[in-house]
C-alpha cells in the first residue's frame, strides 16, 4: 500500500542529515537515482515527508525537515507547531479523535480550523479573516469545504491517510502564515468562493520560495563544517516559477487544490499525467474489495471511455456534491472550474425567452475536455 511504513521517521531521517551530494546518490541496487526518484520508486509511503521546490528543472530539489530538529518542542494545546514534521502528525490526528475510532468527522476536524485553542494560528487566521472572532464578510477559509475536500473517498470521514495529503499540501501555508490572494470577481468573501478558500496561489507560491530558501539557509549555515555549501541555496527564477505553476495547476484556474496536489503527487504513480486501472486502486478514491465494484467506480471517472483518468476527469466528481451526475450552480462556484469555461449560465435551458434548466452533465463537460 501507498501508506505501509513501520516507522516514517526512521525511513528517511537518515538520508536529510547526511553530505549534500548523497541526496542525488539513492542505490536501488545498483542503479544511481535521484532524490525525487528514489522517493517516488522505492520510498513512496514517504512521499507526504518532503516537498519538491519545482526547480531546478531538470532535476529539482526536495525540501525535508528531520523529526529530530531542535526547533519542533513547540506544541499548543498538546498540538505540534513543528507543521512540516510528517512525524508528528499522527498525534494530532489523535488529539482530534475525541472518539477513538480512527477517523475524524467534521465536528473533529473543523476544530483544527476553527477552534482558537487548538487551531494553528494561520489556520484561526484565516477562519476569522483576521478578526478576533469569527466574521462571515471577512472570512477567507470555510471549514465545511475543507472537509469535504479532504474527504477523497467521500465516506464523510478523514481517514489518517486523508489527514497524511491534507497535511503535505496545507503545512506550508500553516509555516509561511500566508495565503491565497485570489478572490471571486463576484465580490463574495474568499471563504464563499471557489474551493471555500482551500486554495494556494501563484502570490502564496512566492512567499513559500522565500521561507523554503530560509529554511535550507538556516540549515546550511548550522552545519558548514560539514562541507554545506550556502551557494546551491537559491530563489527560482521566472521562468522556473511559470513552469512550477503549469505543473501544478492541473485545470488551468490558477487555484491548486488538494484535489490537484494529491492527484499530481500521490494518485499518478508514473507521472504520466492520468490514472491508470491499477492506480486508481492503489488511490483513495472512492473503491470498495470488489472487483466488479472497483470497476464501477473507475468506470465513473473515466468520463471519455478511455480506460485512462485524467484529473479533469476525477475535477467533475469530486465537484459533485450531491452526486446526481450533474455540476449546478453552486457546485460550479466551489468547484473552481476555470474562467475560460465562461459564466455558468451558458449551460441554462432557455425556453420563451425564460431560463430553465442550469445545470452541466457529463455529456457537454467532454466538451472541455476535448
Amino acid at each position: 500500500g501507498l501508506y505501509q511504513c513501520t516507522d516514517q521517521g526512521a525511513a528517511w531521517s537518515e538520508h536529510i542529515t547526511t553530505y549534500p551530494p548523497h541526496w542525488y546518490r539513492f542505490f536501488d541496487g545498483l542503479e544511481e537515482k535521484t532524490a525525487i526518484e528514489y522517493i517516488r520508486e522505492v520510498k513512496p509511503c514517504c512521499r507526504h515527508c518532503v516537498w519538491s521546490l519545482g526547480y531546478p528543472l531538470a532535476i529539482p530539489a526536495l525540501l525535508a525537515i528531520s523529526p529530530k530538529q531542535d526547533t519542533c518542542g513547540l506544541f499548543k494545546g498538546g498540538f505540534s507547531q513543528c507543521y512540516l514534521n510528517c512525524s508528528a502528525w499522527e498525534g494530532d490526528f489523535d488529539l482530534l479523535d475525541v472518539n477513538t475510532d480512527s477517523k475524524l468527522n467534521a465536528t473533529e476536524m473543523q476544530r483544527y480550523i476553527s477552534d482558537q485553542s487548538v487551531a494553528p494560528a494561520q489556520n484561526y487566521k484565516l477562519y476569522t479573516g483576521g478578526a478576533l472572532s469569527y466574521n462571515s464578510d471577512l472570512s477567507r477559509l470555510e471549514p465545511n469545504v475543507v472537509f469535504f475536500s479532504v474527504d477523497l473517498n467521500r465516506d464523510n470521514s478523514i481517514s489518517r491517510e486523508e489527514w497524511r495529503v491534507y497535511r503535505h499540501f496545507w503545512s506550508p501555508t500553516l509555516v509561511s502564515r500566508a495565503g491565497p490572494s485570489k478572490v471571486p470577481e463576484d465580490g463574495r468573501p474568499l471563504a464563499d468562493g471557489p474551493l471555500g478558500g482551500f486554495f494556494i496561489d501563484q502570490y502564496f507560491m512566492q512567499i513559500w520560495f522565500t521561507n523554503m530558501v530560509n529554511m535550507q539557509l538556516e540549515y546550511y549555515i548550522s552545519n558548514l563544517e560539514r562541507g554545506f555549501r550556502m551557494i546551491e541555496v537559491r530563489e527560482p527564477v521566472q521562468n522556473e516559477k511559470l513552469q512550477i505553476m503549469r505543473q501544478m495547476d492541473l485545470d488551468g484556474s490558477e487555484r491548486i487544490s488538494n484535489e490537484e496536489s494529491y492527484f499530481r503527487i500521490f494518485a499518478d504513480m508514473d507521472g504520466s499525467g492520468s490514472l491508470s486501472v491499477s492506480e486508481y486502486y492503489q488511490s483513495l478514491y472512492p473503491r470498495t474489495g470488489d472487483s466488479e465494484e472497483l470497476r464501477v467506480n473507475f468506470n465513473k471517472h473515466d468520463l471519455d471511455g478511455n480506460n485512462r483518468i485524467s484529473f479533469l476527469e476525477r475535477k467533475f466528481v469530486a465537484a459533485d456534491i450531491n452526486e446526481d451526475n450533474n455540476i449546478d450552480e453552486n457546485e460550479w462556484r466551489v468547484g473552481d472550474f476555470p474562467e475560460v469555461y465562461g459564466p455558468f449560465e451558458g449551460h441554462c435551458t432557455v425556453r420563451g425567452g425564460e431560463r430553465q434548466s442550469c445545470q452541466l452533465d457529463k455529456e457537454r463537460y467532454n466538451y472541455y475536455m476535448s
